[in-house]
């Protein structure tokens, strides 16, 4: 069963991929190859997309003006990061060496605007740049395929739009910079049986694999999420039953008017549902999709990875 979350890009999506590494990260190529094929062979760890191409829904944002908005992937570029290789030691058994994805995606935020005389449909291009860790372990190689190498932890992922640096006329200063502004300080995942809270100063904290946090088909979740501007918009993507089949969907989350979001989704009950997944976090300034300006994009996102049904 192949269960790849695809960020939206309606056919277009390319890949290229770019390797860089120090001389001290891996002992020889051979290790090297045997994890970059672990990576491949993992996409649910390894990939950068959390989001979906089937998570357009319509979005209010005046009494009399309905957006309908969406995003469209047109380039990714990936950069693998290699640290140092750690000898095994009185803590961690194995040697172990930590990759971190760099993902760089280039694709245009769809805004289509109708009100009561007119519509519109406005293109804003965006960059963003998507970060996950990845910590592998060599264990014993006639045990294990990849010389020995598995994938052992994993961190979240976190997109930040580097697009969001525009020009802003002021006449006191000149033209000026504003710099991405977005923030998630944390969530809160909450279900009858399991809890997790996620900080900004953890998302890209390593998890091992049985650790990560484990929920069960039919659970009501309830999520929170804390970014301290109540004029944010922040959207939740997941997977959800929709009618007797599991399927994507992006939902606003109610604004407490404190600067946390709050909202709640069922797991899918389908038999078929299992494996590993994203909740995908995603906050966007308020002024973006009221704002007719095309370079104005401000963005960020998390993935936070769980599984269903599997025991790592």
């Amino acid at each position: 069963m192949t269960k790849k979350l695809i960020y939206p890009a309606l056919g277009l999506a390319l890949m290229m991929t770019a390797f860089g590494c120090s001389k001290n990260s891996v002992s020889t190529e051979g290790d090297q190859a045997a994890i970059l094929a672990l990576i491949g062979e993992n996409p649910e760890y390894s990939g950068s997309e959390v989001l979906s191409p089937s998570d357009q829904t319509l979005s209010r944002v005046a009494v009399d003006t309905v957006k309908f908005w969406w995003r469209q992937l047109l380039h990714r570029g990936q950069i693998i990061g290699w640290g140092v290789r750690r000898p095994a030691d009185s803590t961690n058994p194995y040697p172990s060496i930590l990759v971190t994805l760099t993902d760089t995606l280039q694709g245009i935020l769809h805004i289509v605007g109708i009100d009561s005389t007119d519509s519109v449909h406005l293109k804003k291009p965006f960059t963003e740049a998507a970060t996950r860790r990845l910590l592998f372990q060599k264990r014993e190689p006639d045990r294990f395929r990849h010389r020995g190498w598995v994938l052992a932890g994993v961190s979240g992922i976190e997109l930040i739009s580097i697009y969001a640096e525009r020009l802003v006329p002021s006449v006191a200063e000149g033209s000026r910079t504003i710099p991405n502004t977005a923030k998630i300080d944390s969530v809160k995942i909450e279900s009858g049986s399991a809890s997790q809270t996620v900080r900004a100063d953890n998302i890209l904290a390593i998890t091992l694999r049985p650790d990560i946090i484990e929920l069960s088909r039919g659970d009501s979740i309830n999520v929170t999420v804390y970014t301290g501007d109540a004029t944010d918009s922040v959207y939740l993507h997941a997977h959800v039953q929709l009618g007797t089949l599991p399927s994507h969907r992006r939902k606003k989350l109610v604004n407490n008017g404190d600067g946390s979001f709050s909202g709640y989704i069922r797991i899918p009950s389908h038999a078929g549902f299992f494996g590993r997944w994203h909740l995908g976090v995603d906050i966007l300034k308020g002024h973006v999709l009221a704002s007719d300006d095309l370079n104005d994009y401000d963005s960020r996102q998390w993935g936070l990875l769980y599984r269903v049904g599997v025991p790592d």
